[in-house]
């Protein structure tokens, strides 16, 4: 089997630059819902954290907020981001197209819907929202390899939750609950939320769907709160004194503490970046 070096040295097409040159061009064309700053519910240009962004690196989401640092994505991450991206695009068109197939007492609200929180600098657009026996749903859609599905029953494991909803998944869909109540996008609150995780089993052509229900409590709200809170004055320490926050914690993995897996990829980076700050 040839490589696709020794393809280009042979002269022929290099497509992993294809890929890589159109997924940057792509990248650098986003649409306007992630660019910030941006005009929220009040009218008024502020900095929103969008609601994927509350579990990551709070370190990486300064320094790009400051400009110091593109965290850029490897090939193999935006092939399966590709991935899931398909699999949104034709979840958002069928539940257009045939609501009625997910069954009796089950009504789409919304699909693809969001904003800014009236109040809080948070930003969140859930996959949909669904109105199941009459309660509002807020709903989000994942896939992932075989490994991340270990991953995720071990952190049940390790969590003893009665579901196996990443926490990371919690707070996005819970952060998506809160926007959506602050627009006024169904009456009242959620109470339930939930993933559809899609996964493709090792070594064969077959797809699993892992639909997961969590509660969304107050002590989950108030986690959103929480982090929030701390990237706005993250950004407050950084503004005025020039100190950038840590990375997440170091963590175990095969057998030995490593940087989080969040921030392995710009560990070394960043650390460079804020020593040439302090020259």
């Amino acid at each position: 089997m040839s490589t696709q070096a020794a393809a280009v040295a042979a002269g022929l097409p290099d497509y992993e630059a294809l890929m890589e040159a159109g997924f940057l061009a792509r990248e650098s064309q986003a649409d306007e819902w992630h660019h910030e700053p941006s005009v929220g519910a009040d009218g008024n240009i502020r900095w929103h954290w969008h609601a994927s962004q509350l579990t990551k690196c709070p370190r990486a989401l300064i320094l790009q907020r400051a400009g110091l640092a593109h965290d850029p994505i490897p090939l193999d991450g935006y092939m399966a981001m590709e991935v899931g991206n398909s699999f949104h695009s034709v979840m958002e068109d069928f539940l257009d197209a045939h609501p009625d197939a997910m069954g009796s007492g089950i009504e789409v609200i919304s699909v693809e819907k969001g904003g800014g929180h009236s109040m809080l600098p948070l930003k969140s657009k859930p996959d949909h929202i669904l109105r199941i026996n009459g309660q509002p749903v807020v709903c989000d859609i994942k896939s992932e390899a075989g490994s991340a599905v270990k991953m995720r029953l071990n952190e049940q494991k390790a969590t003893k939750s009665y579901n196996a909803v990443r926490y990371s998944h919690k707070i996005q869909i819970t952060a998506g609950a809160m926007v959506a109540e602050s627009l006024g996008m169904y009456k009242g609150v959620s109470r339930l939320g939930l993933v559809v995780y899609i996964s493709r089993q090792i070594g064969k052509n077959k797809w699993d769907f892992s639909v997961e229900t969590f509660e969304i409590t107050q002590g989950l709200r108030d986690d959103v709160v929480a982090a929030v809170d701390a990237l706005e004055f993250a950004w407050l320490l950084w503004e005025t004194q020039h100190i950038a926050p840590s990375c997440l914690p170091y963590e175990m993995r095969f057998g030995k503490l490593q940087p989080h897996w969040l921030c392995a990829r710009h560990h070394d980076q960043f650390e460079q970046i804020l020593a040439e700050q302090k020259r």
